[in-house]
């Protein structure tokens, strides 16, 4: 194993071994990255052209849209969306002073504040999602049959579930 010294003291220490990758299972990561990325960029400029709205907030409007009353803790909406906690912050700023949401303090934890869907966003839901979901259609699901659909979610969900955190017990 090839080596180096450390800056620090001087010591050899040896250079890490990547882990050893199955050829296609590495070629299904690659492919997995890619797909998304391009799918994601294409779809993004789509709905700002098309609706003049960014694909992020989109997002928060279709997770706010489905949350029971149409509201979710600041929290909820950040691990919904795939945000850190101040880029939801920023993001539900500028969707705030565009009047598609707004905030409430929570009444039983003055901490907690939820974030919640307003009429506005929710015409504008409405309004932006055909342009939205045509672009689902024609770059996804109208390339799989319903096997493919059943077969992807199954292997995406192993995905989801090993990746996600889990708490554990106290």
């Amino acid at each position: 194993m090839p080596s180096t010294r450390s800056p620090l003291d001087g010591a050899v220490v040896p250079e890490p071994t990547p882990p050893s990758m199955p050829p296609r299972q590495l070629e299904a990561w690659k492919t997995f990255l890619e797909a998304h990325a391009r799918a994601i960029d294409v779809l993004t400029r789509e709905l700002k052209a098309a609706e003049g709205l960014p694909l992020t907030w989109y997002d928060v409007l279709v997770q706010l849209y489905e949350a029971p009353e149409q509201r979710l803790r600041m929290q909820e909406l950040a691990d919904a969306v795939l945000l850190s906690k101040s880029g939801i912050t920023r993001l539900v700023d500028r969707m705030e002073r565009d009047g598609l949401v707004s905030r409430r303090r929570c009444a039983d934890d003055r901490r907690g504040t939820f974030a919640e869907l307003t009429d506005a966003g929710h015409q504008r839901l409405r309004a932006t999602a055909p342009a939205h979901l045509e672009g689902v259609q024609r770059y996804f699901t109208s390339l799989l049959d319903d096997e493919e659909a059943q077969t992807l979610t199954t292997l995406l969900g192993r995905v989801v579930q090993a990746a996600t955190p889990h708490e554990s017990p106290e």
